[in-house]
């Protein structure tokens, strides 16, 4: 995740403000967010709901903590407030960061021609790149996308059009993709490092909603090659999830297994997800 981290940070440095259109559901949002996710950006994926939980006095705290890693206190004047929903994915070829919410496009071209980004054109979609070419940036009808490189936004582009596969349409991520809940926080990893826990893992996924004014719900799922694999991790499973998740239940789903339970609100931390 420390390259989606850095991405964080220094776009919202860079760019201050958010481009997209009206709010839509965040089942929609997580559909719409991974139809533009080349396939190699499978190492980490999170989706927040940004506007709900703003809008919910019992999640400030959570809001807060969003904010401290969002937001900026440089010239650029970045505001979360106009932010409705967040998505950042990261893999071999980069970090990608997808950005939906209410912006002034014509400040924001402003801006970035002041920083020295230069434009050009792919797929009849305006790109900017930085100077040094770290940060490449464009403007699709979902909302505002920043990559860490030009290549990566056009792969970005083509998966939008359908051209290339995205992770949405993958059979590879489609099975848990389609058993994840919706949440305020969603995160996905299909990263090979998941086999080091788990024999035969192939994908995790958590949900956290809210649960009451102080808990998160958690559901956590781990995707396995086989039914066999999944049903020989049932006893350890439990013993490897975060410390600060109450677990209710763990049940077996075919090739996957299923964890519910809770978790205090102020155990999320947004740098690393649940400790």
């Amino acid at each position: 995740m420390k390259k989606l981290l850095v991405l964080f940070t220094v776009i919202l440095c860079l760019v201050p403000l958010v481009i997209g259109s009206s709010c839509s559901s965040v089942g929609n949002f997580r559909a719409d967010f991974l139809k533009i996710v080349p396939t190699d950006l499978n190492s980490y994926v999170i989706m927040f709901n940004v506007k709900s939980v703003r809008n919910d006095s019992d999640l400030s705290s959570v809001y807060t903590q969003m904010g401290g890693l969002l937001s900026t206190s440089g010239q650029y004047g970045f505001n979360l407030d106009n932010i409705d929903y967040l998505g950042g994915a990261e893999g071999s070829s980069g970090s990608l960061l997808l950005w939906k919410g209410t912006i002034n496009q014509k400040d924001v071209v402003a801006k970035l021609d002041s920083l020295g980004y230069y434009t050009d054109t792919y797929n009849g979609i305006d790109l900017r790149t930085s100077q040094d070419g770290s940060f490449t940036v464009a403007f699709l009808p979902i909302g505002f996308v920043v990559g860490t490189s030009k290549d990566l936004v056009e792969g970005s582009i083509r998966s939008s059009k359908g051209i290339d596969e995205s992770f949405y349409t993958d059979v590879a991520h489609k099975e848990l993709i389609n058993k994840t809940r919706q949440g305020l926080i969603v995160e996905m990893s299909f990263d090979e490092s998941i086999q080091s826990q788990w024999e035969g893992a192939t994908g995790t996924a958590l949900t956290l909603d809210k649960m009451n004014t102080t808990e998160f719900t958690v559901q956590g799922i781990i995707q396995f090659t086989n039914d066999s694999n999944a049903k020989n991790s049932l006893s350890n499973i439990k013993d490897n999830l975060a410390v600060n998740v109450v677990v209710s239940k763990v049940t077996q789903n075919g090739n996957s297994v299923v964890v519910e339970g809770s978790s205090p609100m102020n155990s999320y931390d947004f740098s690393r997800g649940l400790q």
